[in-house]
């Protein structure tokens, strides 16, 4: 079976074409198409290349899918989700020359920090786990105002916490509002949203924050997460870990 659907971006059309066949979808990726398998499962070791989304029921394609197939295939940033301010969206290249100097928040700050680093965060975290850090931008004025987003929880701190092995991953929040837009409410309006976007993960959500910042300690007491302990302690403080109250741990 070989279908095909429609999608405007930006006002031009882009077409999608579906198949079960390894030939079409070849000849359409080869013609510059954006593709997608249809998987059988009465034939589960057929090849679908070069299709990189695979669906097994053509109702799946709706087009909120179609769109994102669409957007990655031309390599255009996901709208994550939107606020009243704010619009969460994946990073681009651009947005490193738009980090205000000297604005750091921990060890992998450098990835967003130049085009060539962000270049390989956006092709492995985005496209292999569809989820990571994100822009923040506020609507206003289109600027990028801070960055916000959910990773894996890593495995060396999961370890010290037997509550939380019974999950094969846990989600970690992390956010950081660069220092011109604090004390606006823009944290927990992006974290908030970014919250509900990842309850469709079906996973638990954890954040680590310094027991010395005591804003982001609020800020995470009033989005819900509830401490479990200290993690990986350093010299004048300790790391305090949190977890959100929701059906999948309810603290």
């Amino acid at each position: 079976m070989t279908t095909t659907r429609q999608i405007t971006i930006s006002g031009v059309s882009h077409t999608v074409v579906l198949s079960d066949d390894s030939t079409a979808l070849q000849a359409a990726s080869a013609a510059g198409r954006a593709v997608v398998g249809l998987w059988d499962k009465n034939h589960p070791d057929k090849s679908l290349f070069p299709a990189f989304y695979v669906i097994e029921n053509i109702e799946q394609a709706d087009r909120d899918f179609l769109t994102k197939v669409v957007l990655r295939h031309l390599g255009l940033p996901w709208e994550i989700c939107c606020t009243k301010r704010l619009t969460i969206r994946e990073f681009t290249l651009n947005d490193a020359e738009n980090i205000p100097g000297g604005e750091y928040s921990g060890p992998g700050d450098f990835v967003f920090l130049s085009q060539e680093t962000l270049s390989a965060y956006i092709k492995h975290q985005y496209t292999f786990f569809e989820y990571g850090i994100w822009a923040v931008i506020e609507k206003a004025k289109g600027q990028l105002i801070g960055k916000a987003g959910l990773s894996d929880l890593p495995q060396e701190v999961l370890a010290q916490f037997p509550a939380l092995q019974t999950f094969d991953s846990v989600l970690e929040l992390s956010y950081h509002i660069f220092s011109p837009y604090r004390n606006k409410g823009y944290a927990l309006e992006a974290c908030t949203a970014i919250l509900d976007y990842g309850e469709t993960y079906g996973l638990p959500i954890a954040a680590r924050v310094s027991s010395l910042n005591k804003p982001s300690m609020r800020l995470l007491k009033h989005l819900g997460f509830t401490e479990m302990g200290t993690c990986s302690p350093c010299p004048g403080e300790n790391i305090l870990l949190y977890i959100r109250k929701n059906s999948l741990f309810p603290v």
